[in-house]
């Protein structure tokens, strides 16, 4: 079901100004007594911390994300911690407040660079002698010359997120603005009579708002560097440099949980990579997500009446009643949907869930002739993908790249169509440019894109 802001807009100009200019239905007079018992208290060194914060957004959300992802990155942390909703957040507090005052206090502190964590030079050795055959393969498999040139780069979680962070910074700082509340109109002076002379108010719309955001990216994506396997395992608009890029620590996670042997393990991934690489290689794709991604967090809206339905009996005074809201990715993002998301869902639908299909399709061509482990390594990733991760989910669905289980059959009809009509070689040139991508009508009649190929 699609939410509309459209409906309630009536109710939004006609019924008194209960909450005033705040879009949740909060009193920000509450948050700032909090805030002020706080740091009057001297809690967490709160003004201390303020006082070196002359500009704590000096990086912007994504400098806030660099730091948090890749502090989560760096971790040891068990395979239940991921998914466990007390360690979604840096701060282990059940005191939202506090996990406030500790981001800011954190923030405020000298940056600090998380460096790269140590890649086993036995195992890196290992992925670039077994890479010449995940090349080859895939260059028969999905006639796929070019990939010859492709470099492989062997890296760690901590890079990685730096890496994926940088080549999303586009979109990542639109989802930034369209996703940051703001309470009320922000005073241009600074209250007096506020401790350290600000204005709470102030500091919640124009500091805590955008700051949390870049937690919370940072946060699901210093995660998804857990689960990831390399550069492309999820369809973002990741403008990443040309490779292909394989997370060690994943892949012998893997080898080692599934008892499955790492040269198998380390050449299926390779393949796997190697495939999703040579698609993204094609720049019109990267620029047509990125595009289309950038359009479908800028339409995100805060629907209050939405949101505070949502929240159900949340009282601000009552950090208790905060900590106890739970909330899925699913019911979140239904609040902030606006008609504009249902016609950039089908086009960006059909993109994600065709490039899942080929690439599903060429894994399964001839592979278990390389891999003696093969029904094992693909049972195993079955079981992960039932267990998908809140992190996953939450970045898939906040850039609209998530698929439907009706539109991932659909594009598996389509892969078949094509075959049985023309065979491979008219499949293979799906990804060459943007005109080759089936249209809406042609998704669910592969005759009709065979017949323009033809034309063309």
């Amino acid at each position: 079901m699609t939410v509309s802001n459209n409906d309630n807009n009536d109710n939004f100009n006609n019924e008194d100004d209960e909450f005033g200019s705040n879009p949740f239905g909060l009193d920000p007079e509450a948050i700032s007594g909090m805030l002020n018992e706080i740091m009057s208290s001297g809690t967490l060194n709160f003004a201390s911390g303020l006082g070196g914060m002359f500009n704590p957004l000096s990086d912007g959300p994504m400098g806030i994300a660099k730091r948090v992802a890749a502090d989560i990155a760096s971790r040891d942390i068990d395979e239940n911690q991921i998914s466990d909703s007390e360690e979604i957040h840096p701060s282990n507090s059940q005191d939202p407040m506090a996990e406030i005052m500790g981001i800011i206090s954190m923030l405020s502190s000298p940056p600090q660079n998380t460096l790269a964590l140590s890649v086993d030079k036995v195992f890196q050795d290992r992925c670039e002698q077994i890479y010449p055959a995940a090349q080859n393969y895939v260059a028969s498999q999905a006639n796929a010359d070019s990939i010859s040139v492709i470099p492989l780069v062997v890296t760690d979680r901590v890079s990685w997120t730096k890496d994926y962070i940088a080549s999303m910074q586009g979109p990542l700082e639109v989802a930034s603005k369209s996703l940051s509340p703001t309470f009320g109109e922000a005073p241009e002076t600074q209250d007096p009579n506020q401790p350290t002379g600000l204005d709470i108010q102030s500091m919640i719309s124009k500091t805590i708002a955008p700051m949390m955001f870049g937690v919370q990216a940072g946060t699901m994506l210093g995660y998804l560097s857990h689960r990831a396997y390399g550069d492309d395992d999820v369809l973002l608009p990741a403008k990443l440099p040309f490779r292909v890029g394989l997370i060690a620590s994943g892949v012998q996670k893997f080898c080692d949980d599934w008892s499955v042997p790492t040269d198998e393990g380390i050449l299926y991934f390779l393949i796997l990579q190697t495939l999703r690489a040579h698609i993204r290689s094609g720049s019109w794709l990267t620029e047509k997500l990125d595009n289309l991604c950038t359009q479908y967090v800028a339409a995100y809206e805060l629907n209050p009446y939405k949101l505070e339905e949502l929240m159900g009996e949340m009282d601000i005074e009552n950090p208790e009643s905060i900590t106890a809201i739970n909330v899925s990715p699913e019911q979140m993002f239904e609040t902030l949907r606006t008609p504009k998301h249902d016609i950039l869902d089908e086009e960006i639908g059909r993109i994600s869930s065709l490039h899942d299909a080929y690439v599903e399709w060429v894994m399964h061509k001839d592979i278990e002739k390389l891999l003696p482990n093969y029904r094992i390594i693909q049972e195993a990733r079955k079981r992960i993908t039932v267990t998908t991760s809140d992190a996953d989910k939450f970045v898939e669905q906040l850039f609209g790249v998530a698929t439907s289980r009706n539109t991932q059959e659909e594009a598996a009809i389509f892969i078949d169509g094509v075959l049985q009509r023309e065979g491979e070689s008219k499949l293979h040139q799906i990804w060459k440019n943007e005109e080759l991508i089936p249209t809406q009508a042609e998704f669910g009649a592969p005759g009709l894109w065979l017949a323009r190929l033809d034309v063309m």
